[in-house]
């Protein structure tokens, strides 16, 4: 066995409107979601490297890794070397942001959650008060270590390009940099807790910007799981420093039918400003 792991998935969806539709609306509409493909050679000792490439509607709707000429895009693409308890990887590598993941095959449901996409809606009547903000970031481009401390307790460490999206308006890298810092805590075989932290300057005007994400994990019976996911970030809107602010907060619950079939739900609230 050469140790390399190779997998995908491809997943679409049909959407239908229930609505009156305008005459230059389609009633209904089929979008392939995502095709993704992994390549990795991960060994337990030493160097190895991941590679994941997607393409569908996902890299423009959720990804932040559109191609709209190449029409696919690297979500993930990183070197990695492993010694012991410590793990270090570099280069391009997903978020330890949210409960939701970029790869639709770790994902139970079609949508994604408001913190994981994000919000922007110009329509007044949708959205009255023009609030919006970026959400958690898919990936992030840069160097992280790992390094477990024991069997239920991992500290991670990271420097990375931005927050959110380290790109300006003309797709030029901004020089500003991400500290990422998180420990994951495995209290018992059926709960766990993930807090992890980003801060940095990834605006053009050097404005502070940060995300703290909170994920916890309890199996409540062998088929039935809980998760609850609590965001806070803060942008760096320089004309109003409190429309950069936001909280969202989803409860998920899952519960197994068998081997192959699951039942989710999601509640989430979201809220763009934060009470002062």
């Amino acid at each position: 066995s050469t140790g390399i792991t190779v997998g995908g998935a491809v997943a679409g969806s049909l959407r239908q409107n229930l609505s009156v539709p305008n005459p230059d609306q389609a009633r209904s509409s089929f979008q392939l979601d995502q095709a993704l493909l992994s390549v990795a050679y991960l060994p337990k000792e030493g160097f190895g490297a991941a590679l994941d490439v997607a393409s569908g509607g996902y890299n423009d709707q959720y990804g932040q890794v559109s191609n709209p000429k190449a029409g696919t895009a690297l979500s993930q693409a990183y070197l990695q070397y492993k010694s012991g308890a410590l793990t270090v990887q570099a280069g391009r590598f997903y978020t330890l942001a949210g409960y939701e993941v970029f790869p639709v095959a770790s994902n139970l449901f079609v949508s994604r959650s408001v913190a994981f996409a994000g919000f922007k809606d110009p329509d007044p009547v949708h959205n009255p008060s023009g609030a919006e903000f970026a959400g958690e970031s898919t990936y992030h481009t840069g160097v992280r270590a790992s390094y477990a401390s024991s069997d239920t307790l991992t500290f991670n460490f990271g420097l990375n390009d931005g927050i959110y999206d380290n790109l300006d308006a003309q797709n030029t890298v901004l020089k500003e940099k991400a500290v990422e810092v998180g420990v994951n805590w495995k209290a018992s075989s059926d709960l766990s807790l993930a807090v992890t932290s980003y801060t940095g300057k990834t605006k053009a005007d050097g404005v502070k910007q940060s995300l703290l994400s909170v994920v916890a994990n309890y199996s409540y019976a062998k088929d039935l799981n809980f998760a609850l996911s609590v965001d806070q970030g803060n942008e760096g809107n320089v004309v109003n420093p409190e429309a950069g602010k936001w909280t969202a907060v989803a409860l998920y619950g899952v519960y197994d039918l068998n081997d192959k079939t699951k039942l989710g739900l999601r509640i989430e609230e979201i809220n763009p400003k934060l009470s002062k």
